[in-house]
């Protein structure tokens, strides 16, 4: 030990960088990478993404026949997933509510019980 300097202030290998410095390099590193991610996932999860929850069925035979009375548009917005015996139908998610609203009447025309629901993530 030298006298007068404290042993983490003791020169590394790396271009005579002291082994303070590098951990203090590291520790604004991992600084910038927690702040970033966690703009990042406010960024994701601040806007609120909506979807219609469509229909309920037992058969995709059913659901089949039920989507094709629609229009062809409305048509490319539903998705179906199975959880279980039921098939589930909801249109693709979207930020944009007040166009959700717009179409909910469409949708009704063949689910009458449609309606608009937040959804956890998007598809």
């Amino acid at each position: 030990r030298i006298h007068g300097f404290h042993p983490c202030y003791r020169s590394s290998s790396l271009l005579g960088v002291t082994t303070y410095t590098i951990k203090l390099i590291k520790k604004v590193i991992m600084l910038r990478i927690f702040i970033l991610s966690t703009l990042l996932s406010a960024l994701l999860f601040s806007a609120s993404n909506f979807t219609v929850k469509i229909a309920v069925f037992g058969k995709q035979e059913r659901l089949q026949k039920s989507i094709e009375k629609l229009s062809p548009a409305l048509q490319k917005t539903v998705r179906t997933y199975k959880n279980r015996n039921m098939i589930y139908a909801y249109t693709i998610p979207t930020t944009d509510k007040e166009t959700l609203k717009k179409l909910l009447p469409a949708y009704r025309k063949v689910f009458h019980d449609a309606y608009i629901a937040p959804t956890k993530r998007v598809d």
